[in-house]
Formats: structure tokens, sequence, C-alpha cells
């Protein structure tokens, strides 16, 4: 237990660490609070000597061999005075040096006063000879007490003075002499032990104020920095606004408050699981911290969340400048896996005053304005003006006036048709919603359905969409289809398989004419989720259709082992079909594949005959635009399940 309490603060032969920062240190500073006292005391007793001796002992004793140590005396004492007036500012290195200056002067120091005083006992009276040892004892137990801090000091002193002076005595043949030697050495030795233990318990004291000093730091750590990223947390990021934003008050100082929130993060945690996901944080979060560097602070808040404190930024022009570098930072891939992984960022800017005169406005703010990025369509930048504030009031009013009207059944389905692009017949038709506002007028579905995902209403308006167009598809003949589209909420939760199907039971439509449209987005939030669903779904014979094809996360690995029926080429490839031959041959790869997997392709927004040739002569399946119809009531279908410019078209 010794042993290893020695080893543990190493002290077993090297007693003093001068490679321990802490223990360097905290002995500087012991020795400078006690290192003037004792070279004062050292001079008065050098002087006390000299006094006593002056007129008995030859001039070479008392003035030829104590002036040079007095002097040193007196330049040591000037020097650790001024290190006890200035100790905070000195570095590791010069507390260093003067440690080892003490641990090999003050030996040298005390030899010489040891051997001064033996060449003055032997001059002089009894009461002379008397006062030099009482003087000598009385400095050297001083000086190994006022260097106890520095064991190698203090002991080496110790010995010092004690050997030269035991074989002094000895020498001289006296038994008084003699005697008090053996009591001289005895007293040493009770000093060095006294010595050891006071080393002991200061390193020990030294070293558990270092841990405690290293686990309040870890703490300290652990309590303001986010684990994964090593950036700063929520704490840390809000007690920094906090005192930035004091500081500011009052002047012309101006900053920003910077929100970024990843595009389909969720989706690369699907597809690549959490660990591939933490690596595009990691990066991220690295990419960011490069970019502020010194003129802010980089925060992760949550998941995917990154907030910003930018000191240099003071201008709508700053912040517009600060959200295409951010973009243009993250937009270089991440290799996950071996794979490129892309990254979209949707960024919201808050600037103090102008934006809010507290931290929570400038958070508060800065969401609004991120919120008003993402809800553009991802992948930009928006710096908060004063009329979100009114559009979040709208929101607001719009949310209350969509939760009446499912309670008054005012939403209406439309349908489109859905064509076969080689015989012209009707395949099916796909549900829209419909909402003519009494006072606000026609409200667009990309509204009020986004704001029903946000608002957990998304639910019973589907359930009150499906209901109607069930019932409207019933009438219909039986080869043709109902197509609808389900949130990406629904596509995750397998027990809405049973809504569904109640619900077609309930109206009277087989499963097999029904038709579920999902997102690949909404596919890859949770793809457990959502292969369960599908399947649920087609064991009850209702067919699976992937919208929005080439849009997204999906690879054909992913395509091929999912349990489709048709897929749907998004709008985007189709506008340029018949004027792009890069544009017509990528289209005609997709409706190859689809022919291999033994899926039906459906080319979405056609709207041009030379769109419909050129799919036609592609060898695509089925299709839907405005070219055909644009979406119908209920009541203006009729017998409407032919394309009739067919003839004209081909």
């Amino acid at each position: 237990m010794i042993s290893s309490f020695v080893n543990k603060f190493k002290i077993h032969f090297n007693l003093c660490d001068l490679n321990s920062e802490a223990l360097i240190c905290e002995q500087h500073k012991s020795l400078a609070r006690q290192l003037p006292s004792l070279y004062l005391a050292g001079i008065t007793s050098m002087f006390s000597v000299i006094a006593v001796n002056f007129n008995t002992a030859p001039a070479w004793a008392v003035i030829y061999i104590p002036a040079p140590a007095l002097l040193f005396s007196f330049w040591r004492f000037v020097h650790w005075i001024k290190v006890s007036r200035n100790i905070e500012s000195y570095s590791l290195e010069k507390r260093r040096k003067d440690v080892r200056m003490v641990i090999i002067m003050s030996p040298v120091l005390t030899l010489v006063f040891t051997v001064l005083a033996i060449v003055l006992l032997f001059h002089g009276d009894l009461y002379q000879q008397t006062l030099s040892v009482l003087l000598l004892w009385a400095t050297v137990g001083v000086a190994g007490y006022s260097m106890s801090s520095v064991p190698q000091a203090s002991i080496t002193s110790v010995f010092s003075s004690s050997i030269p002076l035991f074989v002094a005595f000895i020498e001289s043949h006296d038994n008084l002499l003699t005697t008090i030697s053996i009591g001289y050495i005895s007293l040493s030795l009770l000093s060095i032990y006294i010595l050891l233990n006071s080393f002991r318990a200061f390193s020990f004291l030294v070293y558990s104020r270092q841990e405690l000093k290293e686990k309040h730091e870890k703490m300290h750590k652990l309590a303001y920095t986010d684990p994964l990223t090593g950036l700063a947390n929520r704490r840390n990021f809000k007690e920094k606004l906090i005192k930035k934003v004091k500081q500011s008050a009052g002047t012309e100082q101006k900053f920003a408050v910077c929100i970024l929130d990843m595009d389909g993060f969720k989706t690369i945690n699907n597809l690549y699981n959490h660990a591939g996901g933490d690596l595009v944080l990691v990066e991220i979060g690295k990419r960011l911290e490069k970019l502020i560097g010194k003129n802010g602070l980089v925060a992760r808040l949550s998941s995917d969340e990154f907030h910003i404190q930018a000191y240099d930024v003071t201008s709508e022009n700053d912040a517009e400048k600060l959200g295409r570098a951010i973009h243009k930072t993250l937009r270089e891939p991440v290799l996950v896996d071996g794979n490129r992984v892309d990254i979209s960022t949707s960024i919201g800017i808050s600037i103090y005053p102008e934006s809010g005169l507290t931290p929570s406005h400038l958070v508060k703010r800065a969401v609004q304005a991120q919120n008003k990025a993402k809800r553009s369509g991802g992948g930009r930048t928006r710096i908060f003006a004063m009329r979100y504030e009114t559009e979040i009031l709208e929101r607001a009013g719009l949310l209350i006036d969509l939760k009446a009207a499912l309670e008054r059944d005012e939403l209406e389905v439309y349908f489109q048709p859905i064509v076969d692009l080689q015989t012209g017949r009707y395949a099916g038709f796909e549900t829209l919603a419909r909402w003519n506002h009494p006072e606000r007028g026609f409200v667009p579905p990309e509204v009020f359905i986004t704001l029903a995902e946000e608002k957990d209403l998304i639910e019973p308006l589907t359930i009150c969409l499906l209901r109607k167009a069930a019932a409207v598809a019933a009438t219909w003949p039986a080869d043709i289809k109902l197509a609808f589209n389900l949130s990406a909420q629904q596509v995750c939760n397998p027990n809405f398989a049973l809504t569904i199907l109640a619900i077609l039971n309930e109206t009277g439509l087989p499963p097999h004419r029904f038709e579920a449209e999902l997102t690949e987005t909404a596919m890859m939030l949770d793809m457990e989720k959502a292969l369960l669903m599908v399947s649920n779904l087609k064991q009850v014979g209702i067919s699976i259709s992937l919208d929005d094809f080439g849009t997204g996360y999906s690879s054909l690995s992913q395509i091929s082992n999912l349990p489709l029926d048709k897929l749907k080429i998004d709008k985007s490839f189709v506008d340029n079909v018949s004027t792009s031959k890069k544009m017509r041959n990528i289209v005609r790869t997709i409706i190859g594949m689809c022919t291999v997997l033994k899926l039906k392709s459906v080319a979405e927004g056609i709207e041009t005959k030379e769109q419909y040739k050129a799919l036609k002569a592609a060898g695509g399946h089925l299709g839907q635009g405005y070219l055909f119809s644009r979406p119908l009531r209920a009541d203006k279908i009729k017998g409407r399940f032919f394309y009739d410019p067919l003839k004209d078209a081909a």
C-alpha cells in the first residue's frame, strides 16, 4: 500500500517531479510565500554571527567568506519578492527554472553557512560558540521547513549542515561536543522524516486538487459540449448568447443567430443506419466550425439541428453571404460506406437588434425563418422579416379554419385520369384534395395538406377524403382503379392499413381496385415500418405505386426489393422528354427498368402531344397530365374513360 502511494505521487527516489505541471506550480507558489522570509532570516543570522565574532575571528572568516554569501542571499531575496508579487504571470518554464535553482543553491548556501559557523566555533569564548551553534540550528531548521514543498532542497540542506558539523564535533575530541553531535544527528534524521511526511501530505493535496480540477473540467465539458461533434451544446449556446446580448445592449454592435436543419436527415439514417448519420453530423460540424472560426460559435442542439452565433454578420447582405457560404461548404458530398451522400440544409437567420432584443426572440425568429426556408422546398436561406410573424398568424387562423372544415365536411375530392399510353383507355384516376374556403377562396393543396401534416390533422383529413373518393370509385367500371396518396405518417403506421381496408369495405370498393401511392421520401423515413405497412396492404390485394421516382434517395437495389406494382416518373423528367435526347434516354431507361422488374410506369405531367408521342414511342405504359384532362369533379367524369384526341396525337 505504501509502495503504491509512493509510486502514485512519484516520491520514491525522485522526490520532486519537475515534469508535473501541477506540482511545479504549487511548489513555486509555496517557495514564493516562504523564501523571502527565509533569506531575510539567513541574512540576519549571518550578520549576528559576524557581529558577535568580529573582534575575535580572523578577517577572512567574518568578511571575505560571508560577503559573497550575503550578496547572493540579498539578490535571491529581491528575486523572490518580485516573484511573489507577479507569480501569476510566470510561465511553467520559468517556474521550473526557479525550482531547479532552489534545489541546486540551497544546499550550497547552507554548506557555506555551516562551514562559517564551524570556523567561528573554534574562536571566541563559550558564549560566542553557543550563539553560533544556536543560530546555525535555527537557520537550518527554518530553511528545512520553508522548503518542505521541495524535499530535494530541504533534505540536502539538512544533510549539508548536519554532516560537516557532525564531523567537526567528532574531530574536536571534546566529550561535550561529541555528545551534542549525536543529538544533532538524531534531530536531523527526525527533521528529514518530518519533511518527507510533510511533502507526502503536500503532494497528496496537490494531486488531489489536480484530480478534482480534471474531474471538474470533464464535467464542465460534458455539461457544455455535444458529445458526438465536440461542438457547443444547448446550454453553452444559450449562455453565450445571453452574454453576447448583454455586451451588445446599448451599443451599435450587431450579430446574427443562424439555425440550420438538414433536409431529409431521417432518410440518411434509415439508409446508412445511425452510425452513417453520425458520421455525416460530425463532418457537418467540422465544416461549419472551420467556416465560422473565431468569428462566432457553432453548436449542435438536437439530432440534425445546428445553431450559429455569427459575430461578423451586421446586415442582411452579410447574412445572405453567410447563407451562401454555408450551402457551399456543405454542398460537397460526405462519403458513407463508400457512398456519396448529398447534404441539403434549410437555413434561418435573425439579426440583432432588428430581429429581436432578447436571446429568446432571436432564436424564435431564426426558427421562423428556417421553417420558411423548409416550406419553400428546402436547401434555401431565409432572413427573418416581420411579415413572417403575419404569416404565422395567418397559418394559425388557417389551422382553425381547417379543423372547422373537417368538422363541416367541406373538403372535396377531384380526380385526374391515368391513361394507358398505348391504347388511350383510362386505367384509373388519381385522387386530388380541394378546399374552397368561403372567405379565403381556393386554398392550394400543398398549403393545407402540409399544415395538416405539421399539426397532426393528416389522419382525419385522409380518412375524410378517402371515404369520399372510394364511394365515387365504387360506381366506376370494374377495370378502373382509384389511386390515393398516403402521407409519410400513414406510410410508417402499419395499423393504418386496417383503416384503409375498413373504408374500402364500407364503401364497397374492392381492394384490388385501390392503389396506394407512396413517395420514396416517406418510405425512407422508417423503412422497416413502411415495409410492414406495404406488406399489410399487399396481402389484401391493394397495389402499391411509388410516386416522384428519381427525386429522392432510391437506388435500383432498393426499388428491386420493394413490393411495388407501379413507378411514377416525375414531371421534371417528362418536361423535356420531347426536346432533349439525354432526357429521352433517361426516361427510356426508367421505362425499361420497370419492364424488367415487371412494374408499370406512370409518366406524370404530360401537357403536350409531343411529350405523349415521345413517351409512347419509348414504350411508356401509363401517363397523366393536362393533355388528357384537368382534375375533374365526380359528377364531371360520367362516361369519360377514353382519351378522345388519341387519333390526332398518333
